[in-house]
């Protein structure tokens, strides 16, 4: 078997994948008239000094009966002006609630214990998740409540990067081509993943697998809940892409801070289901073949392979970008797909010598 044949496996693989993927973007959800249901928004936020204003704001314009909704603000042991922010926000606030997390526990991470607490406090029958450093929609909670039909535990949403900048934008594009694969994967019926910054599930579910202390520690916390109730429960789940729910948060503002983010997730992703590790391991392959072919001198077929997977992955991505009003991006994805190449290339280097997470001040 040549070498030639082998990356042609590859190319079929990776298209076969992305004819899937499609099919799953494009399944369609039942949707039910349930905006009577008691909410619950939790935030958590450490040092967030200077984002938190603007999803206090952004919260406070949520379109949903006051007597139906309460938002949990934790303050997860901050130490900057994170504390008085909230505080003189919320003061003339009744459904804001205000929730300091000093406690540590070694079965959680930070967020997670911060969020467990609110929880416990909380009342709401459907729990929405968001992070400090994102602005939501007005229509959060009116467009994501009617994906809880009567199976339904988990909508796993949407969040789109403000991008102002080459390396914002490339964020941006990185966050669309994960997220679209992660909504295409619900839609095949394999959950693989979600983004904990717009996720939401029943309180139901939730307790069925014994909360965030059921499922223990993890240094991303919302994946290991959806892969808990997911593999533990009948709950399903659900991953529309709707641009009235879509999530605005911050990108990184540099390459350091980039990788220990990208670390997190490779780290708190390992246990994903071997239908994810086969996406990672063919997207690696085939981008490896081309820079091997390139390297030997063999253009014709690099340049074939990589207008092949160019079409793969504007086919998935065309339609999410639009949605989310980011059309544009899709011209710089040849540069994207050069990027992604080798920051997972320097990732794999890093994690290899160095697997310790950083994030937030603590390390694991």
């Amino acid at each position: 078997m040549n070498y030639t044949f082998l990356i042609l496996i590859l190319v079929a693989l990776y298209a076969g994948f992305a004819l899937l993927l499609f099919n799953g973007l494009n399944r369609k959800y039942i949707l039910k008239n349930n905006l009577e249901l008691p909410v619950s928004v939790i935030v958590a936020a450490r040092d967030e000094a200077e984002n938190i204003r603007q999803c206090l704001t952004s919260l406070d314009r949520l379109k949903y009966p006051q007597h139906l909704l309460e938002i949990f603000i934790v303050d997860d042991r901050s130490i900057d002006e994170t504390q008085n922010i909230i505080l003189d926000f919320i003061k003339d606030k009744t459904h804001f609630k205000y929730l300091r997390n000093d406690k540590t526990n070694l079965n959680l991470s930070g967020k997670a214990n911060g969020i467990s607490q609110a929880i416990k406090k909380s009342r709401g029958e459907i729990i929405l998740i968001t992070d400090a450093d994102c602005e939501v929609p007005s229509s959060w909670i009116q467009n994501t409540i009617p994906y809880f039909h009567e199976n339904v535990g988990i909508v796993a949403g949407f969040t789109q990067l403000q991008n102002n900048g080459f390396f914002s934008k490339m964020q941006s594009l990185d966050w669309a081509y994960m997220l679209t694969v992660a909504a295409g994967t619900v839609g095949m019926g394999v959950p693989l993943t979600c983004i904990g910054n717009n996720f939401a599930f029943r309180r139901e579910a939730y307790e069925a697998v014994g909360g965030y202390e059921g499922v223990g520690f993890s240094v991303t916390e919302d994946f290991a809940l959806l892969q808990s109730i997911t593999q533990n429960t009948n709950w399903q789940v659900v991953a529309p892409i709707e641009y009235q729910s879509i999530v605005q948060s911050k990108p990184v503002e540099n390459i350091f801070d980039f990788f220990k983010q990208r670390k997190r997730w490779a780290v708190g992703g390992v246990s994903v289901h071997w239908l994810g590790k086969l996406l990672i391991l063919t997207s690696v392959f085939i981008h490896t073949a081309i820079f091997s072919l390139l390297i030997m001198g063999n253009f014709l077929l690099a340049g074939e392979i990589f207008a092949v997977i160019l079409v793969c992955d504007l086919l998935l991505l065309f339609s999410t970008l639009k949605k989310a009003g980011k059309q544009k991006l899709i011209f710089l994805l040849p540069l994207y797909k050069i990027f992604s190449f080798f920051y997972m290339l320097i990732l794999s280097l890093i994690l290899l010598f160095n697997p310790t997470v950083e994030w937030k001040g603590d390390s694991w």
